[in-house]
């Protein structure tokens, strides 16, 4: 019995040290890097990221995956951390590593890209430390993603101003007094319906502000023959607001004849 005990006990220690090495080195700072990997913010605290899969991804591509993880992660304000119950295949399966917790965003609404809805969420922890695992397909779609943001620079630089004039109340308010302006900042993928409110729509943003893509938010859709880059992101009600809102899926944006315009699907 001796035996038996002092082997399990040595077995216990060598997995909680394993554990222990791995979630120790917590990223001081959001944003310096560790030898797992960089941190995230979420709901207010940094916590460190575990990168499954390749070991080749430079510090620079840990980086931006961190920050695009923590952009993800922006409006979860209250977290806690659910044990997965030992024997469980989900979600501890889905990983390379030991799961011991799942992260629990209570009420919250999670409005993660399709991709970290997926293969995000799986955390180890050690202590009272938690380390954010990133799943090797998450990272493969961040890879993909990346590259495409690197192949369209100028797109991407686009955005940064067409953010800019949709968060901006006094610039809407200007583009909605010009009929033609105001026309002009819509796609259709069919014909506008009879009547359409340019201008009421328009002026619905200033209710709203439009949080920053993931660059895992964007989609792409062939229309007459030709790619168009589209995405939808978190919105969320403008503070003053007479209305107290958070959500994702509405309105969407598309890369139109090298410009960001409104999308207007068609309806079914």
């Amino acid at each position: 019995m001796t035996n038996t005990y002092h082997r399990n006990l040595a077995i216990f220690l060598l997995i909680a040290g394993t554990v222990l090495s791995v979630c120790a080195e917590r990223t001081l700072g959001g944003g310096q890097q560790g030898r797992h990997g960089s941190a995230a913010k979420m709901a207010g605290q940094d916590y460190t990221l575990l990168f499954e899969g390749t070991t080749n991804l430079s510090a620079e591509l840990r980086q931006q995956i961190a920050e695009d993880i923590a952009l993800n992660l922006s409006h979860l304000k209250h977290v806690k951390f659910r044990t997965v119950p030992q024997g469980r295949k989900e979600p501890s399966q889905k990983y390379r590593r030991t799961i011991t917790h799942w992260i629990d965003e209570g009420k919250e609404k999670r409005l993660f890209p399709e991709a970290m809805e997926k293969y995000f969420g799986g955390t180890i922890r050690s202590n009272d430390t938690f380390c954010l695992v990133v799943h090797e397909k998450l990272v493969e779609q961040y890879v993909k993603a990346l590259k495409f943001k690197d192949a369209h620079p100028e797109m991407f630089k686009k955005l940064d101003d067409f953010l800019s004039f949709i968060n901006d109340p006094r610039k809407l308010d200007a583009v909605a007094g010009d009929t033609d302006a105001a026309k002009g900042m819509f796609f259709f993928s069919g014909n506008p319906p009879q009547g359409y409110k340019y201008e009421r729509e328009l002026l619905g943003l200033k209710q709203m502000r439009v949080r920053r893509p993931s660059v895992l938010d964007f989609q792409s859709m062939t229309h007459d023959g030709k790619q168009i880059i589209y995405f939808s992101t978190i919105t969320r009600s403008r503070e003053g607001s007479d209305q107290d809102f958070i959500m994702k899926g509405f309105p969407l944006f598309a890369y139109v004849n090298d410009k960001w315009v409104i999308y207007v699907p068609r309806m079914p």
